[in-house]
């Protein structure tokens, strides 16, 4: 009889990123066939297909939650919030993707530049909303959150650059 059961499919993977440059992280994610995973209407066309959205945030301390008080300069409590993109080669959400699975996560140089050099952690979420009573997933009004997980955690380090002036 097992004593244990560990729920926790997330994957551990450290980002190492220069301070002042461009992040982009891109994201193929594949189904259990080793597959390109279909992540909704973005990708085939279909708006009453599920509806897949990501986040990475970046957080000081995996403690850092935000309580209702500014947290430094921002206050939600994360130093660097990212929403990814889903296939953003694809001229429009509802024209089916050429990149199934790819998910993009991007920061520019402006916003890299503001960050300070140091260690922190963070985390990439996965949520999937069914469509609502509309059966319409562009409606995220009355959409029904199916599921959340974290897909990848770890270290996110950024690290000095020398040239600080563009």
């Amino acid at each position: 009889m097992a004593n244990q059961i560990n729920l926790d499919r997330s994957q551990r993977v450290d980002i190492t990123c220069k301070r002042g440059d461009t992040f982009n992280l891109n994201l193929e994610l594949k189904d259990d066939s080793n597959q390109p995973l279909t992540l909704g209407y973005h990708q085939t066309g279909v708006i009453t297909d599920d509806g897949y959205s990501y986040i990475l945030e970046v957080r000081n301390a995996d403690t850092d939650d935000y309580d209702g008080v500014a947290n430094g300069t921002n206050p939600d409590g994360y130093v660097l919030s990212i929403t990814g993109v889903i296939d953003p080669f694809t001229s429009s959400p509802t024209t089916p993707s050429e990149n199934p699975g790819l998910v993009v996560f991007s920061a520019a140089h402006t916003v890299m530049e503001l960050l300070a050099s140091g260690i922190y952690v963070y985390d990439i979420q996965q949520k999937i909303e069914k469509p609502g009573t509309d059966n319409d997933i562009t409606n995220s009004t009355d959409n029904v959150i199916d599921s959340v997980e974290t897909l990848l955690y770890g270290i996110f380090k950024i690290v000095e650059d020398v040239t600080v002036a563009v």
